[in-house]
């Protein structure tokens, strides 16, 4: 039992360890600002990163709303142009569909005239050896 103690406080050790690191790391990248540390410690503890409307204390309206972040706000307009541009290529695969139907139907009468063509010219084929038996 005692040699599962010490082998739990050794992983313990190791990860706080490693943990430490990483933080250390990221600090001195850069990439670890005042303001992630925030946003990471409200993920932590199960908070939301932004606050909800109408939690905070102001002496404004109750009409006027909070404008969300620009995070939030740039999420909205890729997906906006997202949704734009799938619309756009549906109408140009639709368009495209329409060409390609409109080529078979004009290839489809032409195949039509040259068959008709075709059998009036083996009926009068059939006719002039028909005359040339007589």
């Amino acid at each position: 039992m005692r040699s599962v103690y010490h082998i739990m406080a050794m992983v313990c050790i190791i990860v706080t360890l490693t943990v430490a690191g990483l933080a250390i790391w990221l600090s001195a990248a850069g990439r670890l600002s005042v303001a992630n540390r925030d946003v990471i410690g409200r993920m932590i503890r199960g908070r939301e990163l932004f606050d909800p409307p109408g939690s905070e204390t102001t002496t404004q309206p109750a009409t006027t709303r909070q404008a969300p972040p620009a995070a939030a706000r740039t999420d909205l307009e890729m997906s906006e142009k997202a949704i734009e541009r799938t619309e756009l290529l549906t109408s140009r695969s639709r368009a495209e569909l329409d060409h390609q139907r409109r080529q078979l139907e004009t290839l489809g009468k032409r195949i039509e005239a040259e068959r008709a063509a075709l059998a009036n010219e083996r009926i009068a084929f059939a006719d002039e050896i028909e005359a040339a038996r007589r």
